[in-house]
């Protein structure tokens, strides 16, 4: 398991960056405030729009969409399954 705040790293740093709280941002892309929070710590699964919604609002280029959501949100027992699964 994880340590609390490992996952989406990337993500939480550009939040962070840019002065914004997780429930601005998810406002700000047109969602219920705890959006983000509960897709970061894995209770939902992220949605492609929502993903393309929340880069608008933080100004990450699509190029750059594995970086701030990689999978298994950057759990490295997840990565190693999906590359098993390969």
């Amino acid at each position: 398991m994880p340590k609390r705040g490992t996952k989406y790293r990337e993500l939480r740093a550009r939040i962070a960056y840019l002065g914004m709280t997780q429930e601005e941002v998810s406002e700000a892309a047109g969602h219920p405030a705890k959006l983000i929070t509960t897709r970061i710590v894995g209770r939902v699964s992220w949605k492609l729009e929502e993903v393309y919604d929340v880069c608008r609002v933080l100004g990450i280029d699509h190029g750059e969409i594995e970086k701030y959501f990689p999978p298994g949100g950057g759990n490295r027992d997840a990565e190693k399954v999906v590359q098993l699964n390969r």
